[in-house]
């Protein structure tokens, strides 16, 4: 007889997924800079109207995108400034290696900074250059943007789209040595450490300087070729009288990279300091230990013979010292002797 198979209610549960609202990443800022007789006017939030008449009107010599969270809004900026597609994807890629590429309506360039807030913090800056304007997109609203700025406004006679190009190189190029500086700092500090109490601690603070010079290298490497390249560029876009400055800069990339090479080297030095204190530690631990086996394995041989519990009344061969009147002041005394003559010994041979 086949019994009915009871029914389950089925109960459906649906589940409602709720997405919570993803903010719209906020529109670039816009801004210019151009010289209106013996003064630079800076003109900042600007709309993408003005910034674009600006640039059709070729009314301002360096433009500025700061921002470029907002992906749609920086490609739709490079489509009425004329740029190529791969400028702005380039523009947009971060973190980009440095590079230097020739346009048909321009020199594009992609290099990178560095400021230290709590750590080390690269930054990357897109510059495109024409025969009338310079562009430049930063990542965010950097020092290296206000310094340039500054650098600028100290010799305004000489402003133009390649002098501010200058100045922006020459800006990021420089900001690596107070950065640099820093980490060597902490290299004497923790050499102090490695020399006199090296722990655990130590050896993790190396491993960050290290992977933080790494990170510096890599950013400047390619700036060598970069500043190359630069020599190579038309006068029209990089006049003669902005050549030796452009060699300065690569003066600087050359001394950036000889610092951080010195540095990875004593960071690499110490490292194998401290492993050789630590190994010498060890040693001088294991020594210790040897020395005490050492002098305790006789000892315990004494100590096993006599433990054997021979019957003299057997044999007179059976241990007869068992029945000695001084054998137990004697046994202490063998073993005295014995653990006298290994220090002896090993303070002569320079053990201990």
């Amino acid at each position: 007889m086949k019994l009915p198979i009871p029914r389950r209610k089925i109960r459906l549960r649906y589940r409602v997924n709720y997405t919570a609202p993803v903010k719209k990443a906020p529109l670039p800022r816009l801004s210019s800079v151009r010289k209106v007789g013996d003064e630079l006017v800076e003109s900042r939030k600007l709309t993408r109207e003005q910034w674009r008449q600006e640039f059709e009107d070729q009314s301002s010599e360096w433009l500025r995108l700061v921002g470029l969270e907002n992906g749609k809004a920086v490609q739709k900026s490079g489509g009425w400034l004329k740029l190529h597609p791969l400028v702005i994807d380039d523009v947009l890629n971060i973190p980009q290696r440095a590079k230097a590429e020739m346009y048909d309506n321009g020199l594009f360039l992609v290099v990178r900074g560095v400021t230290w807030k709590d750590t080390l913090q690269p930054e990357q800056m897109s510059l495109f250059l024409n025969e009338n304007t310079l562009i430049s997109f930063h990542e965010k609203g950097t020092e290296h943007l206000e310094q340039s700025a500054l650098n600028i406004s100290k010799k305004i006679s000489r402003f133009s789209p390649a002098f501010v190009l200058y100045v922006l190189l020459d800006t990021v190029i420089d900001s690596y040595f107070p950065v640099i500086d820093r980490l060597t700092d902490q290299l004497e500090e923790i050499e102090h450490e490695v020399l006199w109490n090296p722990e655990k601690e130590t050896m993790l603070k190396l491993y960050d300087i290290k992977r933080d010079l790494l990170m510096l290298r890599r950013s400047v490497w390619p700036m060598r070729e970069v500043m190359n390249q630069l020599r190579t560029v038309d006068e029209s876009l990089l006049p003669s009288e902005i050549q030796p400055l452009l060699r300065d800069c690569n003066d600087h990339v050359l001394q950036v990279l000889d610092l951080i090479e010195s540095d990875r080297e004593i960071a690499s030095g110490l490292i194998d300091i401290y492993l050789s204190n630590m190994s010498h530690k060890l040693n001088e631990v294991m020594k210790v230990l040897t020395v005490m086996a050492a002098i305790f394995i006789p000892l315990t041989f004494v100590a096993g013979i006599y433990g054997m519990n021979f019957n003299t009344e057997s044999s007179p061969w059976n241990m007869p010292e068992l029945n000695w009147y001084w054998g137990y002041p004697a046994c202490l005394g063998f073993m005295l002797a014995i653990t006298s003559g290994l220090l002896f010994y090993f303070r002569r041979r320079k053990w201990i």
